[in-house]
């Protein structure tokens, strides 16, 4: 399902790139996106339904099964397929592009903020299940336990293709041009030093937040630090966590810094980074996220992206690999 996922949205980067040179498929761009929005709204009062009645229902839950808040996944669902019309609106276009260094007729930018929308609308929805499994360290292993290393670098692989042919690969840019416009350069001099001392800041900023989370709220800390543990259990190792590091530092980082970042900006390219690690629930957890997406943004502004690189996939390494221990 995340293979089809990732997919389609890389065939809708693609279209929309071809879609900037070949006006006259820019209504296939528009329709196809148009039917995606009806069916999330469809499913998502399809959702809804089923958990009015389950509400409605006396019929106790099978056990083992964690009490979902479905109604509020399906109001998500709704919610996300509805405001995803609004970027396709070329008013509300030249109104975001007020405060966003976007282009209101680019059929790329359109589609990286309906994008951005369907993230916030997925995180949204999937936050009842998180939230259920933080209550049931059992049940989140055996729901979150069997991600493996291959579905690491798959999802990795998929953000990079990702981010390359959202940025016109083969379209409007050639290879050269691409890693250009993902700010992919080599790092020389001083920049290592900055990218150096802003690994050693983030990990030092983690463990103040882990440290104080952990004194004001034990019981919440261990809650999320169990999700995490069932959700990295198969990769506390070596080679775990040069998965982690590599996949998620390469494929993150063209996607959210490379891509995202020059397009929407730096504050809103760090909050989407952050709800898309609301595997952490709304938890403390993600303010460390936070402060780390705006560490790399600010990094990718001074130096390049390719420090953003080192610094995710370095900070992701360490912490699993002592994690292991």
């Amino acid at each position: 399902m995340e293979f089809v996922a990732l997919f389609s949205l890389i065939f809708g980067a693609w279209l929309a790139n071809y879609a900037e040179k070949h006006r006259q498929m820019r209504p296939l761009l528009m329709t196809l996106l148009g039917v995606l929005n009806l069916v999330l709204v469809v499913m998502g009062v399809l959702v809804v339904l089923a958990g009015w009645l389950m509400r409605a229902s006396t019929v106790p839950l099978p056990t083992g099964m964690p009490e979902l808040n479905v109604l509020g996944t399906g109001l998500a669902l709704v919610g996300t397929g509805l405001a995803a019309f609004l970027p396709m609106v070329s008013f509300v276009r030249r109104g975001l592009a007020r405060w966003l260094p976007i282009d209101p007729h680019s059929t790329v930018h359109m589609l990286a903020l309906i994008y951005a929308i369907y993230l916030v609308g997925n995180s949204a929805a999937t936050l009842p299940l998180i939230n259920a499994l933080a209550g049931d360290q059992q049940l989140a292993q055996q729901v979150l336990g069997g991600l493996s290393p291959t579905d690491a670098w798959i999802t990795g692989f998929g953000f990079a293709l990702l981010a390359l042919v959202g940025v016109g690969l083969f379209v409007r840019r050639d290879v050269r041009e691409a890693l250009e416009r993902l700010g992919i350069r080599r790092l020389h001099g001083r920049q290592w030093v900055w990218t150096v001392a802003l690994l050693i800041a983030l990990l030092g900023t983690e463990m103040l937040i882990s440290n104080v989370w952990e004194r004001l709220d034990p019981q919440g800390f261990q809650r999320v630090g169990g999700l995490a543990e069932a959700l990295l259990g198969a990769f506390l190792s070596p080679w775990g966590a040069v998965t982690v590091g590599l996949a998620a530092g390469i494929g993150e980082e063209l996607l959210f810094r490379g891509a995202l970042q020059p397009r929407l900006g730096l504050l809103t390219t760090a909050l989407l980074f952050t709800v898309a690690h609301v595997q952490y629930s709304l938890s403390p957890a993600l303010l460390g996220i936070f402060v780390i997406a705006l560490g790399l943004g600010i990094l990718r502004a001074r130096v390049n992206t390719t420090a953003c690189i080192v610094v995710h996939a370095a900070f992701n390494f360490l912490q699993v690999f002592l994690a292991s221990f």
